[in-house]
């Protein structure tokens, strides 16, 4: 171990002579946070498994979904801001049931999303039980669910952070 903590591994230059090459073992962050996002083809080649192209595709696909739901999630809440500023938010103006409904769409919706982006399953999980409960709350006040798609739309990172969630969780425990 060298004075500034890396550790120093022995190796072979062309002409058989010994030398110490440092390598860098520092951890990012408290265990848990970056360390638990180390993705799986990072951790399959620690500890020395080989991965076929087919597992290889799935993890590309998981990460590709992944950048999809964040970058879509930034528009979602960017738009709804832009709503909430071009519209002029007037509190005075809004219902108690109102409120209610704001609650979970779009506080409770963009909430859970950001959540996401550390945190896939309880984000994904929030958002998506923010975005039904928003429904059950309109149709118990006005007797029909909301009409339109635009709802879905905004809460569609939702769905695609608990699908990353889920197929990352599945890929962690099968055998490469």
């Amino acid at each position: 171990m060298s004075p500034d903590g890396r550790e120093n591994r022995t190796e072979h230059n062309h002409a058989g002579e010994n030398y110490r090459k440092p390598v860098n073992r520092a951890r990012i962050g408290p265990k848990g946070s970056l360390q638990k996002k180390k993705t799986i083809v990072k951790r399959c080649v620690d500890e020395g498994k080989v991965l076929s192209e087919k597992s290889t595709r799935k993890i590309l696909l998981i990460a590709f979904v992944r950048w999809i739901a964040r970058i879509w999630m930034l528009g979602s809440i960017g738009l709804i801001l832009a709503f909430f500023i071009g519209e002029g938010f007037h509190p005075s103006h809004i219902k108690m049931n109102e409120w209610i409904g704001l609650l979970f769409f779009p506080v409770g919706v963009c909430v859970g999303m950001i959540v996401a982006w550390w945190d896939e399953k309880v984000g994904g999980k929030l958002t998506v039980a923010s975005l039904l409960i928003f429904y059950l709350i309109n149709f118990v006040s006005t007797g029909h669910f909301p009409r339109g798609w635009t709802f879905l739309l905004f809460s569609v990172p939702g769905f695609l952070f608990l699908f990353c969630w889920q197929r990352f969780r599945s890929r962690d425990h099968q055998d490469f």
